[in-house]
């Protein structure tokens, strides 16, 4: 099934790319050896992320019991939920950043990128609370003998939040022409994570793993941020960073007072804890307002998806 998606997927991407940009035919003189260098170290990021995802599960596999290893496995699934909608953000954020770092609109770049950082915080954080609030209620979905993995369920989530927190650093160092420093910062996390696996988990079984997972993450999003901070003086912060975080905390205390109010437990519980905090969340970030930045950056955003459709004006908004 996951092979005839993938033809299919690519027999539907060339059509629709050959009616946008002709793919047969005379082309123009281009660079082979920096356009295989730039693709090589693409493709090798993308595989040794791809790899780094199974590296912990695979070393836990390998040094400790069937049991824990499930264990583990279901709570970094639970975890990686946040980075889906990290890479679907990466997606829109890639091609609107490329054109502005092509066209030398180095500060649109950076609000951009505040931007997309900021909206990838402010919807991922609330599950990080949830996962970090609620681990026994979350893993009670896969019945009573997950439980004993909610700790090092936390330290995961910890993991999780380093990737929501630092916003698109990864594709910005791509997009701003060092695929290699992408590769290498993904090579160096992986080494990381093997070798703290290697020397936790059989002392500290899931726990260890966990630790090994949240390190490997820590390096491969805090050393981007600080990379495209030197070369681009971009960072993704702005201080109404403040609003999510303080949304998201809120949220969690007030589904805990709630949860602890009304005796719940388990699934009930869980439910309870999603119901609550997200209808908090919500409501404190309707109550402290949507930013100037963030307007624009969304209408930035619709011009760009009416251009590309062939729906809209082909001149930018910012004229």
């Amino acid at each position: 099934g996951l092979l005839v998606a993938e033809v299919l997927l690519t027999i539907a991407s060339g059509f629709l790319l050959n009616r946008r940009v002709s793919l047969l035919g005379p082309t123009e003189q281009i660079n082979r050896k920096a356009l295989i260098i730039f693709a090589g170290s693409v493709l090798g990021s993308r595989a040794v992320e791809g790899l780094r995802k199974q590296t912990s599960t695979m070393v836990l596999g390998a040094l400790a019991t069937v049991s824990a290893t499930g264990l583990f496995a279901a709570s970094r699934r639970l975890t990686a939920a946040p980075g889906l909608m990290t890479s679907a953000m990466n997606q829109v954020y890639s091609p609107i950043a490329s054109e502005l770092f092509l066209t030398d609109k180095r500060s649109e770049l950076s609000v951009l990128t505040k931007s997309m950082a900021r909206w990838i915080f402010v919807l991922a954080f609330p599950f990080f609370c949830l996962l970090a609030g609620f681990p026994k209620e979350v893993l009670s979905i896969f019945g009573e003998s997950f439980l004993g993995a909610s700790d090092a369920l936390v330290v995961l989530a910890i993991g999780m939040l380093f990737l929501i927190a630092t916003g698109p650093v990864t594709t910005t160092l791509i997009v701003a022409g060092r695929p290699r420093l992408a590769f290498l910062d993904n090579v160096l996390a992986l080494a990381i994570e093997i070798g703290l696996g290697f020397l936790l988990i059989p002392t500290h079984g899931i726990m260890g793993a966990a630790v090994a997972a949240t390190c490997g993450r820590f390096v491969n999003n805090v050393v981007p941020l600080l990379q495209v901070w030197r070369i681009l003086r971009v960072h993704p912060y702005r201080v109404d960073f403040w609003k999510p975080a303080v949304a998201g905390i809120f949220a969690t205390v007030i589904a805990r007072i709630l949860i602890v109010a009304i005796g719940a437990s388990g699934l009930t519980a869980g439910a309870w804890a999603l119901l609550v905090m997200g209808a908090s969340y919500l409501s404190l970030l309707l109550i402290f307002g949507v930013s100037k930045d963030d307007r624009a950056a969304l209408d930035r955003f619709i011009f760009t998806v009416r251009r590309v459709s062939g729906r809209g004006p082909q001149t930018s908004p910012d004229h």
